[in-house]
């Protein structure tokens, strides 16, 4: 099967295709190999930004419906529809945000262990960050088995309080507070794990979310630059192997493209081909950011 490399230019008068080197059956593999490498990165990045964006809806529907819920409280009934149909909303939210922290973990986990094998040095790598979030951050450990709890359970925001203080001026000031209640978390869920089960019970009172958020976010941050410190190495390596082969042909707003199945018509015109774009934008994104 013949394989070609060339561009493919898009303008206002459409697209044109131009052919250019033909490629060995190796070089077609390692390019392959290559841009897979790029994709794993880019798929990983995603998900990262995923969990920051699902964490971001949660808190910000959260401060702006927080106060509508106050002003509930402070009417002569109060509106328990209003309070119903946020409290829904606020584990929904949470509930991804908690979905998408695992979902980036586990992908790391087990994308690393395919690429560099059960028992290298990268998989011992991964293992050594995830055991050290796991000894040093609460947040970390809590939210992995509370995912667990409400798959099990049922919805993981239970407590919530609202409260109103009358000021001297005959005013009223009400607050609120999300979180947990370490007695219920226990007595609803006994796979805690011998660890969370004992920080549960060390807390003698309810404790809040909005903490274990903020060092949720400061976790992730760098468990994303530890793992990019893994994958540092293949990524390069997939750069340079992509640049090596087909770098000379990426010029201006032009596509490199990897052709095969490449067949002619009579009068020499392309009639048909399957075509791979070589996803230099990654590769243009890593380097601007020096992270390649």
């Amino acid at each position: 099967m013949d394989i070609q490399l060339g561009t493919i230019i898009h303008s206002d008068d459409g697209s044109s295709i131009h052919m250019a080197d033909s490629i060995t059956d190796d070089q077609h593999k390692l390019l392959l190999d290559s841009i897979a490498d790029l994709h794993h990165f880019e798929n990983n990045k995603r998900l990262f930004e995923i969990a920051f964006q699902n964490k971001n809806e949660f808190v910000d529907t959260l401060n702006r419906d927080i106060k509508q819920m106050i002003l509930s409280s402070l009417s002569i009934s109060g509106d328990k529809k209003t309070y119903y149909k946020n409290h829904l909303n606020f584990n929904r939210l949470f509930l991804n945000y908690l979905s998408s922290i695992k979902t980036f973990i586990d992908h790391n986990d087990t994308n690393i262990k395919r690429r560099y094998g059960k028992d290298s040095d990268e998989v011992k790598e991964f293992t050594k960050i995830t055991n050290y979030y796991f000894d040093n951050s609460f947040a970390y450990r809590f939210f992995s088995k509370l995912r667990n709890y409400a798959q099990h359970c049922g919805m993981p925001l239970q407590e919530f309080a609202i409260s109103v203080t009358r000021t001297e001026e005959n005013g009223y000031v009400g607050s609120s507070e999300l979180g947990f209640s370490p007695k219920d978390l226990l007595e609803n869920f006994d796979d805690w794990g011998r660890i969370v089960k004992e920080d549960l019970k060390k807390r003698s009172s309810n404790f809040p979310l909005a903490p274990l958020v903020e060092e949720m976010t400061q976790v992730l941050l760098d468990f994303w630059l530890n793992v990019n410190r893994i994958n540092e190495k293949s990524v390069s390596i997939a750069i340079d192997n992509i640049k090596k082969i087909s770098g000379h042909l990426k010029k201006g707003n032009a596509n490199v493209c990897i052709f095969t199945n490449v067949k002619d018509k009579p009068d020499g015109s392309v009639k048909n081909l399957e075509t791979l774009t070589i996803p230099y934008d990654i590769i243009d994104e890593l380097e601007s950011n020096g992270s390649a």
